[in-house]
């Protein structure tokens, strides 16, 4: 269910990134999962568990479109991290993993300080690693992360900002 479910999810969040984003730059997507990580943090501070999941999925679509402009795909990505999880593990981690792939997203706008594959090496860790914390956050919350990306992606795919810009 869990790869059947990523498989047609990676293919419409195509599409639709393409009909209503087809213009978007490299880095937008790494601001909309800043946006997320943020409302996940402030549902976490606030005790709002529906809200925290919602937050972890729309991260998750926003980190596919990141990964489709950077030729990666974050479930594969995962085998590249090298973060420690623990049961003290908490969002601030994933906001350190964040920082790593803006960064990298940085430096390699810039072409300074890294060659182009020490630049998608560093993104592939970073990708992975935050998936990693994703997952292990969403288990610590009794969440799937794949079940708060369908819950997310079934709201969202639903969108139109092409033909409403204010509410989709």
């Amino acid at each position: 269910m869990d790869e059947k479910f990523y498989l047609q999810f990676r293919d419409e969040h195509a599409k639709w990134i393409a009909h209503n984003f087809g213009n978007s730059k490299s880095f937008q997507p790494l601001l909309g999962m800043a946006e997320e990580i943020g409302e996940m943090a402030e549902a976490n501070l606030n005790c709002d568990d529906a809200k925290e999941r919602d937050a972890i999925g729309d991260t998750l679509v926003y980190l596919t479109h990141y990964c489709n402009f950077h030729m990666l795909d974050w479930m594969e990505c995962k085998k590249y991290a090298n973060c420690i999880t623990s049961i003290s593990s908490n969002l601030l981690d994933i906001t350190v993993h964040l920082g790593k792939l803006a960064h990298a997203q940085l430096k390699g706008e810039q072409s300074i300080r890294h060659t182009a594959e020490q630049i998608h090496s560093m993104k592939q860790v970073a990708v992975g690693n935050i998936v990693v914390l994703l997952e292990h956050h969403c288990q610590i919350l009794g969440h799937n992360l794949l079940g708060c990306l369908q819950h997310a992606w079934n709201e969202v795919k639903h969108r139109d900002w092409v033909k409403n810009n204010k509410t989709g």
